[in-house]
């Protein structure tokens, strides 16, 4: 949430993307700096922690929110940082405990050092009922009864909240400190204000980061890096540094998309279907390029059932013009339509329309597997467009060639842990 002075010196030195940098780091060492020493403090009394704001859709909801929203530097202790637990204290009555400048415990009740400054005690105008809700204290009377009684040593109390904190850890231990921290500077970048100053692209650790756009109008959506899910979509198109620095660069939403390669008809009726983008950010990853041969080795290991037919047409799919399979496709078993068309109208990667050559149709033995039924199952599976030719790199509506793409496993970006974060691509 940004409240420590080193927070501000981060800020100071790097700007929004030093600022999420350390914020990444803090996060991803949670587990071992703080985490480690409380439950062992906690245990020894006989009691175990609970940690609500650990809970990884708490967690995951923060990460993806831009920066600014949960501190701001540029204005004064006690109104900049912790934005959102100022704004939830004010919106239940707490109104002066909002505004109080934020310190550790330690210092705060001069436990570490009773002359650190800044610990003066209370002015006597504040009443306690202003710092701590009255629904949260206890009386005397309830404190003292047997139902507050502290268990035994050694056992700790039941409780029905769930804990989230071996979990969190867990995961946190599990990711490299390094990789959150690129992530997180990347994002921070990406998050940054219109108009607000940014720092070199050169600066920022975009070799060690992916990224894919996806796109819905759920949240559902949003919990794999494809929104059809894994069963649907087993692999998923992501782009590198050369690809960051240009989603990262100026333009607008669409003129982004445009040079990633997406098609413009497409983009059009995503917006039509309400669907937002999104940016995932995620740590760099050995990939498959997006080459007729990288095409081919993702077929072999995710789609066994139809490799056997695919493989069959690789010559002819290398050597054919999309435009000749399209009318041969068109003339044929799609009956006049289009690949295009026939994609559109399936749902989230599924339709009873027999001319939607799902991975099942393809590989039954009704389907001959001509070469350019081989391609529309390539179109509506793994996406493969009329843009894509094989040479590894996007291809914008003009000709020219955009910038490298790759193919990786899809997955829920839950598994990424603390190094992933998603960012709103607004229009």
């Amino acid at each position: 949430m940004g409240g420590y002075g080193r927070h501000r010196t981060a800020f100071k030195r790097g700007g929004w993307a030093g600022l999420g940098a350390e914020l990444a780091a803090d996060r991803a060492r949670l587990w071992k700096r703080n985490l480690g020493r409380d439950d062992r403090v906690v245990s020894d009394h006989g009691r175990e922690a609970r940690y609500p704001f650990l809970d990884e859709e708490v967690v995951a909801t923060l990460a993806a929110t831009p920066l600014h929203l949960l501190c701001d530097p540029r204005r004064p202790p006690g109104v900049g940082d912790k934005l959102v637990l100022r704004l939830l204290a004010r919106s239940i009555g707490l109104s002066r405990c909002a505004s109080l400048q934020k310190r550790a415990i330690q210092f705060g009740t001069r436990i570490a050092n009773k002359n650190v400054s800044g610990t003066a005690l209370l002015s006597p105008d504040i009443a306690l009922d202003e710092l701590v809700h009255p629904n949260a204290a206890l009386t005397a009377a309830e404190a003292a009864s047997p139902a507050a009684a502290a268990p035994p040593r050694g056992k700790p109390r039941e409780s029905l909240a769930k804990p989230t904190k071996r979990r969190a850890g867990g995961r946190l231990a599990a990711k490299s400190a390094a990789a959150a921290a690129a992530v997180a500077a990347v994002a921070a970048y990406a998050r940054l204000p219109e108009g607000a100053p940014r720092g070199p692209l050169t600066a920022l650790p975009l070799s060690r980061v992916s990224g894919r756009v996806s796109r819905g109008a759920t949240l559902a959506a949003f919990e794999t890096l494809h929104p059809d899910g894994l069963a649907v979509k087993p692999v998923s198109w992501v782009v590198g540094e050369e690809g960051l620095s240009m989603l990262l660069g100026a333009g607008t939403v669409e003129e982004r998309l445009l040079r990633l390669g997406f098609e413009k008809r497409w983009i059009e009726r995503r917006r039509a279907a309400g669907e937002a983008f999104r940016l995932a950010l995620f740590p760099a990853e050995a990939a498959e390029p997006a080459t007729w041969d990288g095409i081919f080795n993702v077929v072999r290991e995710t789609f066994p059932e139809a490799a056997p037919k695919v493989l069959a047409r690789a010559g002819e799919l290398r050597a054919l013009p999309f435009a000749e399979l399209q009318a041969r496709a068109t003339a044929g078993y799609l009956r006049g339509a289009s690949y295009f068309e026939v994609n559109e109208a399936a749902m989230a990667g599924a339709s009873e329309d027999s001319r939607y050559l799902s991975t099942a149709r393809l590989a039954s033995e009704q389907c001959e597997g001509r070469v350019e039924e081989v391609r529309g199952w390539l179109y509506h599976v793994l996406g493969l467009s009329d843009l894509f030719d094989g040479a590894g790199s996007t291809v914008l509506p003009d000709g020219r060639r955009g910038v490298g793409e790759f193919l990786i496993r899809n997955r829920r970006v839950a598994d990424f842990g603390e190094a992933f974060a998603w960012v709103e691509l607004t229009p």
